[in-house]
């Protein structure tokens, strides 16, 4: 895997939330939070990275 010059990328550990209420009312854990949140963001504005990956690259 390459970094390419046109594309995001997160970590995916390098980030954190908390536990909260989704839009529909449902109370979620911060771990569910999180990884619909990465979910979310991976494919459409970034690509997901482990740690790992991204020290690879370096």
């Amino acid at each position: 895997m390459r970094f390419a010059q046109h594309r995001n990328q997160a970590v995916s550990t390098a980030t954190f939330t908390f536990a909260k209420r989704d839009y529909a009312g449902t109370y979620r854990t911060a771990y569910e939070v999180h990884a619909m949140s990465l979910a979310n963001l991976d494919g459409e504005y970034a690509e997901i990275v482990s740690t790992e990956e991204a020290l690879a690259l370096l």
